[in-house]
């Protein structure tokens, strides 16, 4: 009886809760993860998860596309699918998660990659998280030299 009154109150507590209270280092981890295992599957299809479904993601890519800018969902796809076409991520690492829980997140994170001219590099990969929609979504993309 009483195990039953602490999960109707935890489910009263969660239904108050704010959209993206409980967003912490692991989940904005996990975010990431998700945006490497799109690259190195070559499948951009997966970041569908971690983009926004109203406004844009400004990117600066560098090695990975020449597009620069700030982008809508279909087209950061797209930016990504054209690399994948010619280009590869072969290894895909998070290396720093820095986070407010429940507000923004800076994931840095390095890759193994061969660009489209079949040269293998190093990058990092910068991302930017916003808690929205109870989930991290992807508001930037840097990519530079390390």
């Amino acid at each position: 009886m009483h195990s039953l009154a602490a999960v109707l109150l935890l489910a009263v507590v969660l239904q108050q809760a704010p959209a993206g209270e409980g967003l912490g280092e692991e989940q904005a981890r996990a975010a990431a993860n998700v945006f490497g295992t799109a690259l190195t599957r070559g499948d951009s299809g997966l970041l569908v998860s971690i983009l926004p479904t109203k406004g844009k993601v400004r990117t600066r890519l560098g090695c990975l596309s020449p597009e620069e800018g700030v982008f809508s969902p279909g087209q950061v796809q797209a930016l990504f699918s054209d690399f994948l076409r010619q280009g590869t991520v072969r290894q895909f690492t998070v290396t720093r998660v820095d986070h407010s829980p429940g507000s923004h997140a800076f994931v840095r994170t390095e890759a193994e990659i061969v660009d489209p001219e079949r040269r293998p590099r190093r990058v990092e990969i910068h991302l930017t998280f916003h808690a929205e929609e109870g989930r991290w979504i992807l508001r930037e993309v840097r990519a530079s030299p390390p």
